[in-house]
């Protein structure tokens, strides 16, 4: 099989040497069939991967060169085909362009400066940029070695890329050109990646740096063109323990302990008469949307699998869509708890009658519950400000901070560092069992309800447990 391949490679080459430019059609037909070759030889031995490897990077680029044409302005062409991406640009000596724009395919891109190098070869010049989808598993990344380094796993985490200048005599570039790879999968901060290039039968970094580095690309500059690709270089001896199952078991008992909380405090907001009744509905609701929307999203969390598996989907969008409302309804009780917090610290000689002037309950439950509604499929969210009093509520205002939901913010940076990911997954799961402590547990009057209720339990027990006595008792008397 092997020899077969390599006959039709071979073929393919000298036809191509053997002929002029084609059309675009019959360069696609070609790249087709040199592409379902690779499928075939991706279970073979190293040296006949890096054999044949080799050659279909050669037939390929020049199979894509022959669509070059002779241009006195410029000119451009696209390749888009399943399993490779391909941009041919020219220029010529009447171009009016100082630079030509980055050629960008859906993995990677490229920026060149082929003006500057036309100025050096008559005024023309053409590159060509091609992107393999999976040419990885044909020159592996386990051909990339660090000579420093032994024992080492190397992951693949680009597409692989072939930058070429065919009608050009001297190819010598005027500046390094830049890449950008998007990653195959999203890259921590600490990960090692490099930029490495194919030289005949392995990976090295030869005139190739990593320039800039995000969680889904890395830019890279080099000096002169090949075939490119970027690869994660690991040490298993050094490599910490995965932190996100650790994360997911965080999040799962710290929403369920809110949970908790907030059944505890929708009980005793319900049962207890308290203050203001504004304050016990925007409390009350508070709660019970963050109750609904934690409970929706531990359910949707433990259905998720089988919904992958089936065919639910809609049911899978009505979850997300009660998900999403129960929590900007969350959003804007908590901002109707921050203008009430505002108010109460304004006007706390008329804290009753300046809430009931400017906020109704039953303005607040269509504001709370309508806008959310109207609002589902729109991405917001509202930041709601702190207001402290004087030093005696540090405590509380530390907790108000969490309950009015100030510490989602930390959701920007939570992809930038794990432990600010556990402190905002660690707050935001605890926001009812924060507003259990400040508006339960640290509230006078409820505190004498529960403990009204507590010696009412103690007292009924008592009256039971004296009941049952007297009842032994008259009948060891009758017998």
């Amino acid at each position: 099989t092997a020899e077969c391949i390599e006959q039709f490679l071979n073929n393919i080459d000298q036809l191509l040497n053997n002929t002029g430019p084609l059309e675009q059609k019959t360069v696609e037909l070609y790249l087709v069939l040199v592409m379902n070759v690779t499928s075939v030889i991706e279970n073979f031995n190293d040296s006949l991967l890096i054999s044949l490897g080799n050659k279909v990077l050669a037939v390929t680029e020049k199979l894509v060169s022959s669509l070059v044409t002779p241009t006195e302005t410029q000119n451009t062409t696209s390749i888009n085909l399943s399993d490779l991406e391909a941009r041919v640009y020219s220029v010529g000596k009447m171009t009016s362009l100082t630079e030509i724009p980055p050629l960008n395919m859906t993995n990677s891109s490229l920026s060149i400066d082929l003006i500057g190098i036309s100025k050096k070869n008559n005024g023309s010049a053409a590159v060509v940029f091609v992107s393999y989808n999976n040419m990885a598993t044909i020159l592996k990344p386990s051909f990339f070695n660090l000579t420093s380094q032994m024992n080492t796993n190397e992951i693949s985490m680009s597409a692989v890329v072939s930058a070429t200048l065919p009608i050009t005599a001297s190819k010598r570039l005027t500046k390094p050109v830049q890449f950008a790879f998007k990653h195959a999968e999203a890259l921590g901060q600490a990960a090692n990646v490099f930029c490495v290039y194919w030289k005949d039968t392995e990976w090295v970094e030869d005139g190739c740096r990593v320039t800039d580095k995000k969680s889904t690309y890395t830019v890279c500059s080099c000096t002169h063109l090949s075939t490119f690709a970027l690869i994660m270089h690991t040490d298993p001896d050094k490599i910490p323990r995965d932190a996100d199952d650790v994360i997911e078991l965080i999040n799962t008992v710290g929403v369920s302990v809110g949970l908790l909380f907030l059944f505890l405090t929708i009980l005793t907001l319900a049962v207890c008469q308290r203050g203001p009744k504004v304050t016990n509905v925007a409390l009350l609701n508070l709660s019970m949307s963050l109750f609904f929307a934690h409970l929706v999203f531990l359910l949707t969390k433990q259905y998720q699998e089988n919904v992958k598996k089936s065919q639910f989907s809609q049911l899978c969008e009505v979850l997300a869509g009660a998900t999403h409302f129960l929590f900007l309804s969350a959003f804007v009780w908590m901002f109707i708890e921050a203008v009430l917090l505002y108010i109460c610290v304004k006007n706390l000689s008329r804290i009753r009658s300046k809430q009931l002037e400017v906020l109704n309950w039953k303005c607040m439950l269509v504001i709370g519950y309508v806008i959310p509604l109207v609002l589902v499929g729109i991405t917001s969210g509202l930041k709601p400000d702190a207001y402290s009093i004087d030093r005696s509520l540090v405590l509380k205002t530390l907790l108000q901070f969490v309950i009015l939901g100030c510490p989602w913010v930390l959701g920007f940076f939570t992809e930038q560092d794990k432990m600010i990911k556990i402190i905002f997954l660690f707050l935001n799961s605890q926001q009812g069992t924060f507003i259990f402590i400040v508006h339960c547990v640290l509230n006078q009057e409820i505190r004498q309800q529960y403990r009204k209720w507590w010696a009412g339990l103690c007292h009924c027990s008592k009256y039971k447990s004296m009941s049952e006595v007297q009842n032994k008792a008259s009948h060891s008397h009758t017998n």
